[in-house]
């Protein structure tokens, strides 16, 4: 990963996260000109193809299958594993299934 991506990824994870209005945002061009995406017209072709939201909802049935509901989730060998409880809960959980 390059900087600028890293860079880019904190200002959208801050724009996205500072209220809940992302949950109903409707200018997804607005936010990518305000955290500066370089390549505006990539951005727009990504959202207006439907190929990122298809790969999001195939990733959403396969976490439903694996019986992932929340993040974060740790999946081992063993099994799954919700983090949402803290990491340390998470941990308990992995060795005593290898016990």
């Amino acid at each position: 990963m390059t900087l600028l991506f890293l860079l880019l990824l904190r200002g959208a994870h801050d724009a996205l996260l500072a209220d809940g209005s992302w949950t109903t945002r409707q200018d997804w061009i607005g936010l990518g000109k305000a955290i500066g995406v370089g390549e505006l017209a990539r951005f727009v072709d990504c959202l207006e193809s439907g190929k990122a939201e298809a790969r999001v909802d195939g990733d959403l049935r396969l976490a439903a299958d694996l019986g992932i509901s929340s993040t974060p989730t740790f999946v081992t060998v063993r099994g799954v594993y919700p983090g949402a409880n803290g990491f340390r809960a998470a941990l308990q959980g992995i060795a005593g299934s290898m016990k």
